[in-house]
């Protein structure tokens, strides 16, 4: 199964907003930097995090990406083209 960061970092976020709930973001976002699953807070990983917590707390502030996708299946559409 090829797992992306946000399939891992999803579920997180959303068990600690569900035990703290959504009214008060900043108690969310204090919680969950304890709960950070991917080392240092860094690069590619810790953007996705930020933007899945962004996304749950509704906030607005996430940018709309395409999904993340293996480098191997982007390689194999540019060839394609």
């Amino acid at each position: 199964m090829n797992s992306t960061w946000r399939d891992i970092a999803a579920p997180i976020i959303a068990e600690v907003i569900a035990e703290f709930g959504i009214e008060n973001p900043k108690t969310v976002r204090k919680q969950l930097l304890g709960r950070y699953p991917f080392g240092e807070r860094e690069y590619w990983p810790y953007k996705i995090w930020c933007d899945e917590i962004n996304r749950q707390l509704a906030t607005g502030k996430h940018k709309t990406k395409p999904a993340d996708e293996p480098l191997f299946a982007l390689l194999q559409e540019q060839e394609h083209v």
